[in-house]
């Protein structure tokens, strides 16, 4: 008698311990889903780098400037964990508090896309809203060039190829169909809240006719 008490006794602990268990995994995984809430996954930002060169494309076609030859993007990204075991790779966004040493570079070189036409658009024009500062950044650059080209003596453009830098902000409210994020090219007025760590880089060349 004294034996199956000592065992129900035993089960009961043993079972009290995997409850106990259970609970804190389940807190710990919903805390690291609640803090990459905010966050922005590669994938996100790519595809709002391809609504961005959509524009650029488009609007250059439209206004016959240079098209786009080639992209490369250097990205700041930074793991976390994710449950137990796992990390997930983010984007390091405005305003992250993280060490030089903990950021991991990522380098991708991407083959720009065709302009299309608004009922081909991969997006809809909400969300091309998130995308239209960095493609307005681009597009300056390629309408400096051509505006060079008419100075006297006139300027004959080799090669061209413009490196914007920008930062990807979350902080813009509400969000738009479930994108909560912005592009923002590095300006002066928000100068002061980036951070090297917090920095993202976009190289684009363009195509230029002899």
């Amino acid at each position: 008698m004294e034996t199956i008490k000592t065992l129900f006794i035993v089960m009961l602990i043993t079972l009290a311990f995997l409850a106990v268990v259970t609970v804190a995994v389940c807190a710990e995984s919903q805390e690291d889903t609640d803090q990459d809430g905010a966050k922005v996954q590669i994938e996100q930002l790519l595809s709002q780098i391809q609504e961005a060169l959509v524009i650029v494309q488009n609007t250059a076609d439209l206004e016959s400037l240079p098209k786009l030859d080639s992209v490369t993007l250097n990205l700041s990204t930074e793991l976390v964990k994710a449950g137990r075991f796992g990390v997930n790779l983010l984007i390091v966004s405005l305003g992250t508090d993280i060490s030089e040493e903990a950021v991991q570079a990522i380098t991708l070189k991407l083959k720009p896309p065709k302009p299309v036409s608004e009922e081909e658009a991969p997006g809809s024009e909400k969300i091309m809203e998130i995308s239209k500062p960095l493609a307005n950044a681009i597009l300056s650059a390629i309408r400096g060039a051509e505006l060079a080209k008419t100075t006297e003596p006139v300027l004959e453009l080799a090669e061209l190829e413009a490196s914007i830098k920008f930062v990807v902000d979350t902080e813009v409210g509400g969000g738009v169909e479930d994108i909560k994020f912005i592009l923002l090219p590095i300006t002066a007025d928000i100068k002061a809240e980036v951070s090297k760590s917090t920095t993202q880089e976009i190289i684009v060349s363009f195509k230029v006719e002899d």
